[in-house]
């Protein structure tokens, strides 16, 4: 019996499935369509078609990445698409997935546990204000 070495590294198979599919999965939902700014930002139905993918309720895995690819990355870039003209190149990339958005939201004390993150953000008229209660909320 032979056995056969490991030839890619945990980095090499996550860039194999974003790579491979990803694209797949979001002609299939769309129809070989590209999402645009506006399905996202208005949850259109061609939004939903690739949310609600049936083969996401197989793979918890590829949900996560698409969900903060589209929603958090494409989503949150969207939103200045009209007063950021610098952003639309990348915002355009995103949605062809020749770039892959990610999100990462951490504190010392926590590491990536978004549940338990302590840190508040505040609304003000000129932005927000951010309330860091102890030494291990902090970034």
């Amino acid at each position: 019996m032979s056995v056969l070495p490991c030839l890619m590294t945990v980095p090499d198979l996550l860039s194999n499935i974003i790579v491979g599919h990803l694209p797949l999965l979001f002609s299939c939902a769309n129809d070989s369509e590209d999402l645009s700014i506006e399905d996202i930002q208005h949850c259109t139905p061609r939004y939903w078609d690739l949310m609600t993918e049936p083969i996401l309720a197989f793979d918890n895995a590829m949900f996560t990445i698409i969900a903060a690819h589209v929603g958090l990355a494409v989503g949150s870039l969207s939103r200045y698409s009209k007063t950021r003209p610098d952003l639309k190149p990348l915002i355009t990339r995103l949605l062809r997935l020749e770039t892959v958005g990610i999100f990462l939201l951490s504190e010392r004390g926590h590491g990536l546990d978004a549940f338990n993150i302590e840190t508040t953000a505040t609304k003000v008229d000129d932005g927000y204000i951010f309330h860091t209660p102890r030494e291990e909320a902090a970034k």
